[in-house]
């Protein structure tokens, strides 16, 4: 994820289409589409989010096979809460004040009330 997908702004390396070289246009979601041929061009974050739709919750060892988006990404999409992993314990997540398995964020929901409600 870069900050062009957060802002929602065409990234510098996805502006033409390689197939045509029609403008690149961010749809949301990690998605880019050619204006001019259709043509989709999918982030890390766009593919990751496209299996676990298709596929439901998985493990991060499952999407990175499928997907070939490196786990250490897939990582960093579950802590920021953009994405949901089954919990295994491969490649699970803590809650950093707790230690309890979470699935995606990086504090459970208890602890992430107490936090909000510290502030």
């Amino acid at each position: 994820m870069n900050l062009y997908e957060k802002e929602g702004q065409v990234d510098p390396n996805t502006q033409k289409c390689q197939f045509c070289s029609g403008e690149m246009f961010y749809k949301g979601s990690g998605v880019y589409l050619c204006e001019k041929c259709g043509e989709e061009y999918l982030t890390d974050f766009g593919q990751v989010k496209r299996y676990l739709e298709k596929n439901g919750p998985r493990t991060v060892m499952e999407i990175e096979k499928a997907t070939g988006v490196n786990r250490r990404i897939i990582g960093d999409l579950i802590n920021e809460g953009r994405v949901e992993v089954v919990a295994t314990s491969h490649g699970q997540n803590f809650c950093l004040s707790c230690g309890m398995a979470i699935r995606s964020g990086q504090y459970c929901p208890a602890c992430a009330k107490k936090i909000a409600g510290n502030r």
